[in-house]
């Protein structure tokens, strides 16, 4: 009997050894997992996106952009909606892209911030969303000073045809004043 109970005090041991072994396998997993997860998603945002577009020729940013548009239109599980809007701020601030569009280049990776918060509180993209923000104040300011400009060009043709008209009057007092001093030395 005591034989017996040595085997099954024997066997519960390897039993409670295995499966020891087996939830430290698990939490190594679930470890692993919670990793590559982050790493993945890096990867994906930073990496992916430029490989999938690094062929992509200047004439075809156009097709593109408005395809992924079309997507985005659509109604898409939040993790395919936020990689759509980081290809549309990718494909407009795009060096290749002939027709830059920086402004609206902000507004995708904004919309990709609200979708995935976690995502766009990586380094690089909250570097990427301020170059952006300036380049867009840049261009707001820019606006406003080509705008002042073409007024304060309005302004001196105005006040240039206004100077030749006081030229002209200017001219006409000097001839009469000339004319009066004449006439008065005649009657003198």
């Amino acid at each position: 009997m005591e034989m017996s109970y040595l085997l099954l005090e024997s066997q519960v041991r390897r039993i409670m050894y295995r499966l020891w072994n087996i939830a430290i396998l698990i939490a190594v997993t679930v470890m692993l997992t919670q990793c590559t997860h982050g790493t993945v998603k890096d990867k994906f945002v930073f990496d992916t996106i430029q490989d999938e577009y690094a062929s992509l020729q200047p004439a075809e940013f156009q097709k593109e952009i408005e395809r992924l548009k079309g997507l985005s239109h659509k109604k898409l599980p939040s993790l395919d909606a936020a990689r759509t809007h980081i290809q549309l701020a990718f494909l407009y601030s795009h060096y290749r892209n002939p027709l830059p569009d920086y402004y609206k280049a902000l507004e995708h990776l904004r919309i990709y911030a609200s979708i995935d918060p976690e995502g766009s509180r990586q380094d690089y993209i909250q570097n990427w969303l301020g170059m952006l923000k300036e380049i867009a104040n840049l261009g707001s300011a820019n606006r406003d000073i080509t705008e002042k400009k073409e007024q304060l060009k309005e302004e001196i043709a105005r006040i240039l045809k206004e100077n030749t008209k006081m030229s002209g009057k200017l001219d006409k007092l000097k001839s009469l004043d000339i004319e009066l001093e004449q006439k008065r030395k005649l009657v003198k």
